[in-house]
């Protein structure tokens, strides 16, 4: 019983820091955290790179609905995402991206139509 309670305070520990983290940098390994969806590595077993810009820049940018960070922004992801980025009186943009492994680079504008 003492071992799953310290297993328990390890897990809470890991997981509060690895949050922390990924706000203040905006890079997320989606393997070793489950987001996203990931069930497996690609074949070169690595993310592929995901670059998000806009003009105006600082922006709030969204991935699967989770926040990831402010623009401009880099991920480490693999796999089929929605990409939403926001900005106080402009409208939403959103496109989806693929990235299929580690030689995978997407680099995706939003241009932001102001309201």
């Amino acid at each position: 019983m003492r071992q799953g309670i310290l297993l328990a305070v390890a897990v809470m520990i890991a997981v509060s820091f690895t949050v922390s983290s990924v706000s203040a940098i905006g890079t997320i390994d989606p393997f070793k955290q489950g987001c996203f969806g990931a069930k497996t590595l690609p074949s070169d077993g690595k993310p592929g790179t995901l670059t998000v810009k806009s003009v105006p820049s600082s922006a709030f940018v969204y991935i699967d609905g989770a926040y990831m960070g402010i623009t401009p922004l880099s991920v480490k992801i693999y796999g089929k995402h929605m990409v939403k980025v926001t900005k106080t009186g402009y409208k939403d943009y959103q496109a989806t991206v693929f990235l299929s492994g580690a030689n995978s680079k997407v680099s995706l504008t939003a241009r932001l139509i102001k309201i």
